[in-house]
């Protein structure tokens, strides 16, 4: 069985292999290579373990203050350990994504850097978790030059001026040195950085600094990553993004809903709070009527009026597809997660019909292949999309054969059964209106605790 990989996930473990007589280990993240560690030749074989062990242990201790974040936020980064490849001992480069160490400076405790260097007095870094374990001064160097990649590459703020020096925990990030004849506040973000990740004391700006720095960092990649995705999603056919108001009112209207939702999901029934429109007379919410859900009652949840002028930006758009336009809608506001069918979570093509018996259960499916839906993420991921259209003259049935020879694993990768076609794989963004073609696409929900999705069918 191969996997696509479709979803990130929180780093899983470090590869180490040789080539050409250096070791090179990977920080994994989502089945890719996030993070390269480069130990040059030249080391005898424990010298070599010790560096791979140290910068094992450093990128741990980023990941876990990240909260599994660090092979995101430093993905592309080149850690090289040689002899003689960094001025002073260590470089940082951020506009390359590059660390550079000297390797054999870097074996000792940090007791012994200490002491060694003069860079700091007997009574700093008295906190770093075990001042005698060898390779220390390597973990605590690394962690202060990825300090200063992030302060580089995060766009926003100023770079290498975040904080005062005086702010430094250590005397190295306030007082000039012969490297650093002015100022110094690159190098007190960098000591501050370091001294949190190990949970050293730091003053609250510079703890708040930090914070605010990681969170604006993972916030830049995540829009990056958005806007990518968003370009390989206009390339699907059969998916088309919907911006049904003007893009700040679209995210306020959104917001509003997901704040209605936090206060009112544990109502929401099985199955949703189902709403039929008659296009002759919808228009500001009117001919929109609640009808009985799948357990045969109405729901005692009151929508907010954001949801009800959704409901008629969608029947207004929707009249610009011929195919669309002559039937009424069902629009359909469920909590997704944990709630939803075991069926409903598989990749699977969606049918015209569900039927349903007298008690709730689900019972069977229409052969016919539903038409396009428009789907709302409120609160939860967007929907994973395999890009290549099921052959439209297949049945419902038959295109779920072809589905079924996809599925994710407990990591959010989407599995290919052998000797199926390795397909192209998407996910739709949260916070987001799609119209999807569900009955040629093949398409699962993302694996999530809890949600809500907004459907309008055109099934009738």
């Amino acid at each position: 069985m191969t996997e696509t990989l479709n979803k990130l996930d929180h780093p899983g473990h470090f590869d180490v292999h040789h080539e050409n007589g250096e070791a090179l280990m990977c920080m994994s993240s989502g089945g890719e290579c996030r993070v390269l560690v480069e130990v040059m030749e030249g080391y005898t074989p424990e010298e070599e373990q010790q560096l791979i062990a140290s910068t094992t242990s450093a990128l741990e201790a980023i990941d876990q203050y990240t909260g599994g974040k660090a092979a995101d936020i430093f993905t592309g980064l080149h850690i090289k350990i040689g002899e003689d490849v960094a001025e002073g001992g260590a470089k940082a480069v951020a506009e390359e994504n590059q660390v550079l160490l000297n390797g054999r400076k870097m074996l000792l405790s940090v007791a012994e850097m200490r002491q060694v260097s003069g860079t700091y007095s007997d009574e700093e870094l008295a906190g770093f978790p075990d001042e005698q374990r060898p390779g220390g001064a390597l973990e605590y160097t690394l962690v202060h030059e990825i300090g200063h990649v992030l302060d580089g590459q995060t766009k926003t703020g100023e770079a290498y001026h975040r904080v005062a020096a005086s702010e430094s925990p250590t005397k190295y990030g306030q007082e000039a040195d012969e490297w650093h004849s002015d100022n110094k506040d690159h190098e007190a973000f960098a000591e501050g950085f370091a001294h949190a990740i190990y949970g050293m004391p730091v003053s609250e700006t510079m703890e708040a600094t930090v914070r605010e720095t990681i969170d604006t960092r993972v916030q830049e990649i995540a829009e990056s990553q958005a806007s990518a995705s968003a370009e390989v999603v206009k390339s699907i056919d059969g998916v088309e993004y919907k911006q049904l108001f003007d893009a700040d009112k679209q995210k306020e209207v959104l917001s509003k809903i997901e704040s209605w939702f936090e206060g009112n999901k544990q109502n929401i029934p099985e199955g949703g709070i189902v709403f039929d429109a008659d296009r002759s007379q919808s228009s500001h919410g009117k001919g929109i009527q609640e009808v009985p859900g799948i357990n045969g009652d109405l729901s005692s949840v009151e929508v907010p009026t954001e949801i009800l002028s959704l409901f008629d930006r969608i029947l207004e758009d929707s009249l610009q597809d011929p195919t669309l336009r002559k039937k009424d809608v069902r629009f359909i506001v469920e909590r997704t997660g944990g709630m939803a069918h075991d069926e409903d979570r598989t990749y699977h093509v969606d049918t015209r019909k569900i039927y349903w018996d007298e008690a709730g259960n689900r019972v069977g499916y229409d052969s016919a292949r539903s038409p396009a839906k428009y789907m709302v993420y409120v609160g939860r991921p967007g929907t994973i999309i395999i890009h290549d259209k099921v052959d439209s003259s297949l049945t419902h049935e038959q295109a779920n054969e072809i589905a079924s020879q996809y599925s994710l694993d407990p990591g959010g990768r989407t599995l290919t059964r052998e000797g199926a076609h390795e397909p192209a794989v998407s996910q739709l963004l949260p916070k987001a209106i799609y119209k999807v073609d569900v009955g040629d696409l093949i398409h699962t929900p993302p694996l999530h605790e809890d949600g809500l999705m907004i459907t309008a069918l055109f099934n009738r």
